[in-house]
Formats: structure tokens, sequence, C-alpha cells
């Protein structure tokens, strides 16, 4: 409650322009954060906002049309999925990571319509985070931090990326240098 208290102030000091500063906000506002500190630190730091957090990015959607809805996207990574399976000698490659995924719905949600898909899913989040997903055993989970580099982590290739609500297309993600 106190971000949202805020936020006439914040505005108002703000010409009612948006953030531009990940730790310039109303939820920095209202809850007195340090200088520098973001959301994440806050909900790190608090883990009574940080379960409320989950529970929300869990649900937020449900009922919704998604990517999964989309079959531009879906036959593309079906396609790819079949073309992986029937070439053995390729390196196996994901054919879906979501970037941020917190505890793991996108994931869960593509495996559940597709539960014969062939190909590698992965989970990236906070450690704090994917270390409460509850994916099973068909998706594989990175803690990663996606606003910092990954020293020592591989070179990921994937069909499709989900990061933070949107749907990409790449052929290749180098988590040493973030999401390219």
């Amino acid at each position: 409650m106190p971000a949202y208290l805020a936020l006439p102030q914040y505005l108002r000091d703000h010409n009612y322009q948006l953030p531009l500063d990940k730790a310039d906000t109303p939820l920095a506002l209202g809850h007195g954060l340090a200088p520098g500190e973001t959301f994440f630190d806050f909900v790190r730091s608090n883990p009574k906002n940080a379960a409320y957090f989950n529970k929300f990015m869990k649900v937020h959607r449900t009922g919704v049309q998604t990517w999964l809805d989309k079959p531009e996207i879906m036959n593309k990574i079906l396609q790819n999925s079949i073309r992986g399976n029937l070439a053995s000698h390729d390196v196996p490659k994901f054919i879906f990571v979501d970037v941020g995924g917190g505890m793991g719905q996108q994931c869960k949600a593509l495996l559940a319509r597709y539960p014969t898909l062939s190909g590698r899913v992965m989970l990236q989040d906070l450690h704090e985070v994917v270390s409460k997903a509850d994916v099973g055993k068909n998706v594989e989970i990175m803690a990663i931090d996606f606003f910092k580099s990954q020293p020592g982590h591989r070179r990921i290739t994937c069909e499709a990326f989900y990061v933070t609500g949107r749907m990409l297309r790449a052929a290749s993600f180098f988590s040493t240098s973030g999401v390219q």
C-alpha cells in the first residue's frame, strides 16, 4: 500500500513521466528504499512480499489468450521439435526458454498442451525463485539474474525465448552476456 499512496507525489515530482531508472519508482518512494535499490531487491529482503508477488505471477494471466494460442508461434516450435527429433546427430537444443519465468507457469503450460513435445525446455530466474518452482522433470532450471552477466554459463541455442511476457524468436542466447 505505501507505493500506491506515494504514486500521486511520485507522478508530480516526475512531471507525470514514466520512470527511466529501475530504482527510481513509486515503490522506492513509498517504502523508503535505499538509493539504487530495485523492486527485486525489495522482494528479496521481504519474503512475505516475494510470496505475494510469486502467487500473483502464477495466476495473473489465467484465462487470457497467450502465445500458446498463436499458431504462427506454435507451428514453428512444433516443426523444429520434430526436425530436431529426426536429426539425431544434432546437439540437442532448447525449443523454449522462459527467461525471468518465475515459478515456471509458461513452461508447464507448454508441456501440458503438448505433452509429447520433443526438445528441451528451460526455466530461468533468480535462485530464490526457481528453487521453489515445481516444474517437473521435463523442465531444466537455471538460476540467473538476467540483469547481470552470467560468467561460466554455456551458450544456449533455442527456437523461442519468452522474456518478461514477450515472445522472442532467436537463434541463440549467450547467458554470459545477457539476452541477445
